[in-house]
Parts: C-alpha cells; structure tokens; sequence
C-alpha cells in the first residue's frame, strides 16, 4: 500500500529538468498551433475593427473642422469689425480732445493776447496823461517865466514914462510880449490870469494911442494889476482887496476908452 501511494507521487511530481518541447509530440504541437492561429486571426480582425473605426472617426472629426470654421470665420470677422470700430471711436475722440485742446489754447492765447494790448494801452494812456502832465508843468514853468518877465518890464517902462521919453519901439516889444502871455494863458485855460493879463495888455495899447495919459494915477492901477497878477502865480497869501479895486478902476476907463475887457 505504502509502495502504491509512493508511485503516484512520483508521478504527480515533475523533475526540474522538465522539458515542454519534447513532451509534446508533433500531433500535439500541431493541434495547439491550430488552435493559436486562429485567436491571433480574430485579434487582428478586431484590432482592424478597432482601427477602422477610429480612422472613420477621425474622418468624421476633419470633415466637420471646415464646417466649425466656416461658422468661426464670421465671428472672427465680426470681431475684428468691431476691433476697427473701437479704434477708429478711440482715434475720433483723441482728435477731438486734441482739437479742443488747441482751440482752448487758441482762446488762451487770444485773451492772454487781448489783455495784453489792455495792458499795453493802459501803459501808452499813462504814459500820454504822464507826458501831458510833464508837458503842462514844463510849459506852466515858461508860462509863468514870459509873464513875470513882462510884468518887470512894464514896471520898468512905468517908472520910465513918467520922467522921460519912451521910444515907440520899446513900448511895441511890450505890447508883443503882453499878448504873447495873454494868448499862451488862454491856451492853457486860466481864465481869471488871461483876463488880468488882458487888461494891463490894453493899457499899454492905450498908452501907446495916446487914448490913456501915463501919470502916476495910471502906473498905480497897472500896477494893482500886476500885484494880483503875481500873487495868482506865485500862490501867495496876501489881502488883495486894495488891488482889486484899482484893477477895476482901470477896467472901466478902458471900456470908457471903448476897449474890450
């Protein structure tokens, strides 16, 4: 019993040096290769299968690319219509700053201009009212300088008339530089110093006709001119009254004389 058990353990046991090729005799061989051939022929048919539909895939998948373009295309152009709108609004409205910028500049520059000649009138107006004023002074200075010098010469002359004989050519050179005065006072508006300046002018004109008798009485009321004559240009504070009155005086022989004063 123990001899049996032993026996087909050993049979169930393979040695290590086991060899498949020459265990297998060529029926055996043969059959198995029949029976790998065709699994390898139905593997390749359905890696075929595999293949093919893949391929029809991928045709599918290229035969519709044309088709999402075509409808992508409009977008693309539609989006660039949009992009040249945007930069043409951009643009249109740089230009627009940039015009209203140079036209704001423009206005500056106009009323930086217009004030400007503002200034400039103003500053030729002072300087004419300035010049004038200048004028006025300097021409007041030889104004008053003519006169004073003609009131000593017809004190002069009046001392002279009563001890002597004065030529007619003396006493014309007064008379010239009597209206000169008076005319010069005119042309500067002093209408109180004219009028004062007028009348001893006439009276020398008289004197000179022989209408108006040169004695003492006279020389005192050309005189009397003379002093308010002087107080009025040289603003002196002096009581006038006495003066006044004999200026008046000789007014009225003047008229008497039918001479406008």
């Amino acid at each position: 019993m123990k001899k049996e058990k032993q026996k087909v353990e050993q049979d169930l046991v393979l040695p290590l040096d086991f060899d498949w090729n020459d265990s297998l005799n060529k029926r055996e061989k043969s059959e198995l290769t029949e029976q790998i051939i065709p699994e390898k022929d139905e593997a390749n048919e359905l890696s075929e299968k595999i293949l093919e539909s893949k391929k029809t895939e991928a045709e599918i998948s290229v035969a519709q690319i044309p088709e999402e373009t075509s409808i992508k295309e409009p977008q693309a152009e539609h989006l660039h219509e949009i992009t040249n709108e945007n930069l043409d609004k951009e643009l249109q409205e740089e230009q627009n700053s940039l015009n209203q910028f140079e036209k704001e500049t423009t206005e500056s520059e106009n009323s930086i201009s217009e004030e400007e000649e503002i200034v400039e009138e103003s500053q030729l107006s002072e300087q004419i009212i300035k010049s004038m004023n200048e004028s006025n002074d300097n021409l007041y200075l030889d104004f008053e300088r003519l006169v004073l010098d003609n009131i000593l010469e017809v004190d002069e002359f009046l001392s002279k008339i009563l001890t002597e004989q004065v030529d007619s050519e003396q006493s014309l050179k007064l008379i010239q530089k009597a209206y000169k005065s008076y005319q010069l006072a005119q042309e500067l508006n002093f209408d109180l110093i004219s009028e004062l300046i007028k009348v001893y002018w006439l009276s020398l004109v008289a004197i000179r006709d022989n209408k108006l008798k040169p004695n003492k009485e006279i020389s005192e009321l050309i005189r009397s001119t003379l002093i308010i004559l002087v107080s009025l240009l040289k603003q002196r504070d002096v009581d006038l009254e006495p003066f006044i009155q004999k200026h008046n005086q000789l007014k009225e022989k003047l008229k008497f004389l039918n001479y406008e004063v």
